[in-house]
């Protein structure tokens, strides 16, 4: 089973990404969110890492929109 996971502390993030690379496969997602298999939480709590775990998304649950940027334009210097 996979557990989503983010470290309380930046020393923890850093300590724990660590200790996943060269111990597990982990999977590090955008805001520093890890997903872990459920028994790699008894690595993190041999090695002191304090940490929380978050709720998993919704499969049924559509993602959320790609947001693309508004276009904008480059006015020419020259008045071209």
């Amino acid at each position: 089973m996979i557990t989503r996971i983010k470290f309380l502390t930046e020393q923890d993030c850093v300590r724990g990404n660590f200790v996943l690379l060269t111990h597990t496969t982990s999977r590090r997602l955008r805001g520093d969110i890890f997903e872990i298999a459920d028994r790699d939480r008894k690595l993190l709590d041999e090695n002191q890492l304090h940490y929380t775990i978050l709720p998993m998304p919704d499969p049924n649950e559509p993602d959320p929109p790609f947001r693309i940027p508004p276009a904008y334009e480059v006015q020419r210097r020259n008045g071209d």
